[in-house]
């Protein structure tokens, strides 16, 4: 799965493995965006003591389950997935080796 990284000096390693901490941050804060747009206007519910908790959660579940809303949700938590996993297999195979 990741080839490229079985030849890799740590230099290069540490290089990449910068670059895709950067990656994930950003990837991070527009989780973040997408998270308020879609919570947007829902915070009067919570002012309504029990109700409004209730309805809170209902539309912030409809407004998840929308198909834009859905697709750019999931498209999101895939790159980060798959970044943590290069991540981990940076850390524990290139950086270890060369200790």
């Amino acid at each position: 799965m990741f080839e490229e990284y079985k030849n890799i000096s740590i230099e290069e390693a540490e290089k990449k493995l910068l670059e895709l901490k950067k990656e994930y941050d950003d990837l991070i804060k527009q989780e973040k965006v997408n998270d308020k747009k879609i919570k947007k206007g829902l915070i009067f519910w919570l002012f309504i003591p029990v109700l409004g908790l209730f309805i809170y959660s209902i539309i912030l579940t409809k407004r998840r389950n929308l198909e834009h809303n859905m697709s750019s949700i999931m498209s999101i938590k895939e790159k980060l997935v798959f970044l943590e996993l290069e991540m981990q297999y940076i850390e524990t195979k290139v950086l270890k080796r060369g200790k």
